[in-house]
């Protein structure tokens, strides 16, 4: 079976535009689509790149529009962000203190046994046997505080309740297809 790989934002823009980590981001991308990779990305990722492209980029419409058809030539796999996955990122953010967009691509790549492809280091920290650290001194944004270093967490995501919570949405999901 080819590798599963969940692929963040920062990979994508490193693999668009020449910047940190950009021969890094071409080599691994050539390298998943010569072994058949299954790259998968939450939805919240097209608005990611999205609002890098146009936002703090600053690209003309049409030349985003070229980066993400070529993103789309790389046959990225959108999952929606559901219920249940939103729960499980929850307990990342709470456990690793990352913001909901970077712990989102991490409760993909548990959820889905992925590796997870990043530039980031501390989302490649948090995803610990899972990351897959693109480049060699990757990048890192300023650490968010959610807890106090007294606060004591030993999270929630397996427990009865939301084990049965996630169990309910995935029925309901079921009957309504």
């Amino acid at each position: 079976m080819a590798d599963r790989v969940v692929v963040d934002g920062s990979v994508a823009i490193a693999y668009l535009l020449d910047e940190i980590g950009t021969p890094a981001g071409r080599a691994v991308v050539a390298h998943w689509t010569a072994t058949s990779a299954e790259l998968l990305v939450p939805s919240h990722f097209w608005i990611e790149v999205t609002h890098v492209l146009l936002g703090r980029r600053r690209l003309p419409p049409d030349e985003v529009v070229g980066h993400l058809v070529d993103l789309d030539d790389l046959g990225l796999r959108t999952i929606e962000v559901d219920r249940p996955l939103l729960l499980l990122a929850m307990d990342q953010m709470v456990r690793s203190g990352l913001p909901a967009y970077d712990a989102i691509y991490l409760a993909l790549a548990l959820s889905t046994d992925s590796r997870l492809a990043t530039l980031d280091r501390r989302l490649a920290a948090a995803a610990g046997e899972a990351a897959m650290l693109i480049g060699r001194s990757g990048v890192s944004e300023p650490r968010a505080e959610y807890l106090s270093d007294n606060d004591a967490y030993a999270g929630w995501s397996h427990t009865a309740v939301v084990g049965a919570h996630i169990a309910e949405l995935r029925r309901q999901a079921l009957a309504e297809t």
